[in-house]
């Protein structure tokens, strides 16, 4: 939707594809007689009859410096390993997942305050917008893109990631573990989740502090102190102060929380998330478990 009110905005002609395929490719836009193509966040591959019809211009943007954070969620990841590597980044698409050569990239590194995947994204944006418009302006003037393949033996991949499956909070992992996974699936996300009374809750907005000292493992997940704004709550190695808590429908729970209850997450919830992989179609999403 976001998309589609950027086009309008600037009246810019769309169709929305339910396959992509090239008998719906009839008015593609020409530069100098070739379609040029720009794939952004595009999640499934493209077949050889699409790449085809661009000669070679049809190319994807990514966030990291391939070949290293090949695939998807690539901002959950980063967070998650603790990586504030920053890339503008664009490659020409082949049949398999961003393996293509790179035709140009931009590194830089994301702010001490980047914390959550919204802070990455918007900090990436801001950069992408200068990139992609000075990428363009290169093949408007007839500049060669000069094209330099990937060391496939320093690639990564990790893949799609669903909120809803993935994000369900390990309260055994230590201090800093938790904390990295729940602003890992913070904002734009609707928080990781774990289970409070019985009932599924999400968790965003977190802080460690280690003024409180180490705890025994026996003690993770136990509201150990509410404050007016912020519930402490203790892990291995420290304390995760949490400032947001919502029901499953979205509204904040956090007056509802009681001192000395605990979140906990049920053991088929974390196998079930380390069982799944998620996946994109044209019509949507899809789970597998395994």
């Amino acid at each position: 939707p976001e998309l589609h009110r950027t086009c309008d905005s600037y009246t810019v002609e769309y169709s929305i594809l339910e396959d992509l395929r090239a008998e719906y490719l009839e008015y593609p836009v020409g530069i100098d007689n070739e379609i040029l193509g720009l794939s952004f966040g595009a999640p499934w591959k493209f077949s050889k009859e699409v790449i085809d019809l661009f000669n070679g211009k049809l190319y994807n943007l990514h966030s990291l410096p391939l070949p290293i954070y090949r695939g998807g969620a690539s901002f959950s990841w980063q967070i998650l390993n603790q990586s504030k590597i920053g890339t503008c980044l664009i490659h020409q698409v082949n049949e398999f997942y961003d393996e293509g050569e790179i035709a140009g990239y931009e590194s830089f590194r994301y702010s001490q305050a980047a914390k959550i995947p919204l802070h990455y994204e918007n900090e990436l944006l801001e950069r992408n917008k200068l990139f992609i418009i000075n990428f363009i302006d290169q093949l408007l003037n007839g500049k060669d893109i000069k094209l330099t393949g990937q060391p496939h033996y320093l690639s990564t991949y990790f893949p799609r990631l669903n909120t809803d499956v993935h994000g369900y909070i390990n309260w055994g992992w230590n201090n800093k573990e938790i904390h990295n996974f729940i602003c890992a699936f913070d904002m734009p996300y609707k928080g990781a989740s774990t289970f409070y009374r019985g009932k599924r809750v999400h968790i965003r907005n977190v802080d460690t502090d280690l003024s409180d000292g180490n705890f025994h493992s026996f003690l993770s997940g136990l509201i150990y102190r509410k404050e007016k704004s912020e519930l402490y709550v203790a892990s291995p190695g420290g304390s995760i102060v949490i400032k947001e808590i919502n029901a499953e429908g979205g509204d904040s729970i956090f007056n509802e929380i009681v001192l000395g209850d605990r979140f906990y997450t049920p053991t088929e919830k974390l196998e079930n998330a380390m069982r799944t992989r998620t996946f994109f179609n044209a019509k949507g999403l899809i789970n597998k478990s395994y």
